[in-house]
């Protein structure tokens, strides 16, 4: 007789929820409907997100105790190619939406892409600041393991983009090939001056891409 009422009274609550959505003018079946890009994207957008904060809180944590460690120019520069690169990442993402399908080898391919970015940004900036006596220092122990992160997924990134499109404009084959060179020259390099121009040149190339696209 119990289970009868808790059958009955779990119904009416049911048939409740279903005229209340129906009022509001919503369907049912429209609210829990999701497309497999959403899916997929929720995961990505949630784990770059965490990439951003990482850098970002980086940039809080230099500019508080810019007097008691010099920040100089290659810290900031690399955290500034690292956020352009995660928000290339992101639109490259969206722009593929119509081949994300939630399977769970594709599942894998974006976490692990979103996690190697999120151990890059992690290494940006160092997490003890008060230990530390020149950030340039913290630079060339750590870029080669944020650049090689970056741009290994670069790679693979451009080996998809070429595997859907099949062929690409001679403008962006020549921003591709300057941007690899630009990023291997910030890799091997122990020149500051160089390593700095090469982060310039970089972060130039996607702030004029920015202001393209909005033209």
């Amino acid at each position: 007789m119990g289970g009868k009422r808790t059958h009955g009274k779990h119904a009416a609550e049911v048939l409740l929820s279903y005229t209340q959505t129906t009022r509001l003018g919503y369907r049912p079946e429209a609210i829990v409907r999701v497309t497999n890009f959403e899916f997929v994207f929720s995961l990505f957008s949630v784990m770059l997100g965490f990439s951003l904060a990482e850098v970002l809180g980086g940039f809080a944590r230099a500019l508080r105790h810019r007097r008691s460690a010099p920040v100089g120019w290659l810290t900031p520069l690399l955290g500034l190619f690292v956020i352009l690169d995660l928000l290339s990442f992101w639109e490259t993402a969206w722009g593929a939406r119509t081949h994300v399908q939630p399977q769970y080898g594709f599942l894998v391919v974006i976490a692990a892409s979103a996690a190697t970015y999120y151990l890059a940004a992690s290494l940006v900036f160092p997490a003890h600041v008060t230990d530390l006596h020149d950030y340039d220092e913290h630079f060339f122990e750590h870029r080669r393991q944020i650049l090689a992160a970056v741009a290994f997924w670069h790679v693979v990134g451009s080996i998809w983009l070429f595997y859907l499109v099949g062929s690409l404009p001679m403008v962006v084959m020549a921003t591709l090939a300057s941007y690899y060179v630009l990023l291997a020259v910030a890799f091997v390099s122990k020149m500051k001056a160089l390593t700095t121009g090469s982060l310039m040149l970089l972060c130039g190339i996607y702030l004029v891409t920015a202001v393209s696209s909005l033209c």
